[in-house]
């Protein structure tokens, strides 16, 4: 083998994962066009997984593996209620912010209002990435259309060849990326029974993810019943855990300023941000706990 070959480990996850990314995006032949100059549903049916079409209104002339922006549908209800539920197509446009939740990946080199029509908004794909190549994750950045590597982002880098150029660590290159599906599940706060009053202590050990043999173990208290900024609040106390690394949600809402009670009545999910998604969190409840007729539900998390 070269020395300079990259080997790639393909776990069982992941190719069954890249199948099903090969298979939704399998060319339609005698596909028609439908009113708006894209390819016709053939027979309708739900869109393709993981797929959409994408119009280059950018300035740029994009090339393959670029990121760009989603902006509104080229399609909608109104004009075409058939193509809109199963060939979602979107304007694309430059990365307007760090972080950007909406974005694709697109699969050919595009100039001004050519269409991709198979640009990938979650799986894994290729992607023109910069950055540190000892990274585990990476996002969009600000008018760039490459993604950074970095110790967070929605995407995991499965495979990064390292920078082709020995003067520049963070040189741009090819790399393999997941978009979504490998963040950790939130952590979750439940307490069987109605407990009208009392008091949920939990042990929460933190392991630092770039240091695994660093242990972080603190009490937490929370009070029953509890609102979500009560809940924020008392995580934050925990020396590991810094202000909005722990953003917790019930019903789907997170509210800094509610002052609805949310414990005992509800589940209350904790999603993890700003670093903390690499790290590995355990909940237990302790004896010094007092809820009557309450018991709370335990739940460990690894990231």
């Amino acid at each position: 083998m070269p020395a300079d070959h990259h080997p790639l480990e393909v776990t069982p996850q992941f190719a069954e994962r890249l199948n099903a990314l090969v298979a939704s995006q399998g060319a339609g032949s005698g596909e028609s066009l439908s009113p708006g100059g894209l390819p016709r549903a053939a027979g309708g049916g739900d869109p393709p997984a993981a797929v959409v079409q994408v119009r280059n209104d950018t300035d740029e002339l994009l090339p393959r593996y670029s990121v760009i922006g989603l902006g509104d549908p080229l399609i909608t209800p109104e004009t075409d209620d058939v193509e809109y539920r199963t060939r979602p197509a979107f304007k694309g446009e430059s990365i307007e912010e760090d972080n950007q939740r909406n974005f694709a990946i697109v699969q050919l080199p595009l100039d001004r209002k050519e269409i991709d029509y198979r640009a990938i908004v979650a799986g894994c794909s290729m992607v023109r990435l910069i950055g540190p190549s000892d990274q585990q994750y990476a996002d969009t950045v600000e008018g760039e259309s490459t993604l950074t590597a970095g110790p967070e982002g929605r995407c995991t880098i499965l495979y990064d060849p390292g920078s082709p150029d020995d003067e520049d660590e963070e040189a741009e290159r090819t790399a393999l990326v997941m978009i979504g599906g490998l963040e950790p599940s939130p952590l979750t706060l439940l307490i069987s029974g109605s407990p009208s009053s009392g008091r949920l202590i939990l042990e929460v050990a933190v392991t630092d993810a770039d240091d695994p043999e660093t242990v972080t173990t603190e009490d937490v208290e929370i009070l029953i019943p509890s609102t979500l900024p009560d809940i924020k609040e008392a995580f934050e106390s925990h020396s590991a855990i810094e202000v909005d690394q722990v953003i917790p949600t019930a019903n789907g809402v997170a509210d800094d300023n509610t002052t609805t009670e949310v414990l005992p009545d509800r589940p209350v999910f904790l999603a993890l941000r700003n670093g903390l998604t690499r790290s590995r969190i355990e909940i237990t409840s302790k004896d010094e706990s007092e809820m009557l007729g309450g018991i709370f539900v335990p739940y460990a998390q690894i990231g």
